[in-house]
């Protein structure tokens, strides 16, 4: 496996994703002040750092399955890719209700747009395998 693809896993997943998650380090450095005042939002983000994490692991396995020509490797891939958008889907609920109880508003533009790219990607990345499911025969 190459060193850049071991990065982008560990860098999206991992260190953008999972840790960022699990410390609550999204919060700026007021993890603590947001976790003391809802403390379901540290339930909800370590939960969701988890689930990052593991989809790391399943995202390496997934690049082994594409480079060694697999026949499930293309599956594995869309199911990646879903399953991250399904799992970014429910924390932007889970994490919104909780916060709508407390009167905070959320922008949710930008994760809606991200959502939108991300099911575009799925579509796009469907027809791509499908055109060349004779190559992954393994």
């Amino acid at each position: 496996m190459t060193l850049p693809l071991f990065f982008n896993i560990f860098n999206l997943y991992i260190r953008k994703g999972g840790i960022v998650a699990l410390t609550g380090a999204h919060y700026e450095g007021g993890a603590d002040l947001v976790y003391t005042f809802i403390p379901s939002l540290s339930t909800v983000d370590k939960l969701y750092g988890i689930v990052l994490i593991a989809l790391a692991v399943f995202a390496i396995i997934v690049r082994f399955q594409l480079a060694q020509f697999k026949k499930t490797g293309p599956k594995f891939y869309l199911l990646l890719l879903l399953i991250s958008g399904i799992a970014s889907l429910i924390y932007l609920i889970a994490a919104g209700a909780i916060v709508s109880d407390f009167g905070i508003e959320i922008e949710y533009s930008s994760q809606i747009s991200q959502l939108i790219v991300s099911a575009a990607l799925l579509v796009a990345n469907y027809i791509y395998f499908q055109k060349r499911s004779n190559l992954f025969v393994n």
